[in-house]
């Protein structure tokens, strides 16, 4: 069975992803602890509406890669 037929999360589908896509991406930290504090004050920032995306988008996911296997889970 290829790779192609199990679903993967891409980087908007995780709430660690709206991290790269927000803030952490492309950025030069001085040490993991400041990863850290800016990572943290991020995930703060989420709202329950982030995370319901990100959760609805997960599920889509999850649903197509079944419905390709054709297999019941």
């Amino acid at each position: 069975m290829s790779d192609d037929a199990f679903p993967t999360l891409s980087s908007l589908d995780q709430p660690v992803g709206l991290l790269d896509t927000m803030t952490l991406k492309g950025t030069r930290y001085e040490s993991v602890e400041a990863v850290k504090a800016k990572a943290t004050e991020v995930l703060n920032q989420l709202t329950e509406a982030d995370l319901q995306h990100c959760f609805q988008q997960w599920k889509s996911r999850v649903e197509r890669g079944r419905d390709r296997q054709g297999g019941v889970h």
